[in-house]
């Protein structure tokens, strides 16, 4: 039974569609009206600010053993953060390079 639910909950498409009360043609009308918006450039873009690191005393902070032991106890399992890399890929790498 539970495999069947499962079979449906994976199989289950949404489907997004651009509707409007007043007719597709107005839908078309908005959609456009918000893309001219977005990409007409008047929203200024961000910027970063420059950072200027010393590496020494960045690289005083953390030796590879550190690093190492740090990453056996990451947990498993979890989403990836904005570099899109998870934990199990860095254990692996932690495998291949550390003792």
């Amino acid at each position: 039974m539970a495999s069947a639910i499962k079979r449906m909950h994976l199989n289950r498409r949404t489907n997004v569609t651009l509707s409007s009360l007043t007719g597709p043609q107005d839908a078309a009308n908005q959609m456009v009206n918000h893309l001219e918006w977005v990409f007409r450039g008047s929203v200024p873009l961000r910027t970063t600010p420059e950072v200027t690191l010393n590496h020494n005393a960045v690289t005083s902070l953390w030796t590879l053993e550190t690093v190492l032991e740090v990453i056996k106890y990451l947990p498993n399992r979890k989403a990836p953060g904005a570099d899109r890399i998870r934990t199990e890929m860095l254990k692996l790498l932690a495998n291949a390079i550390g003792p």
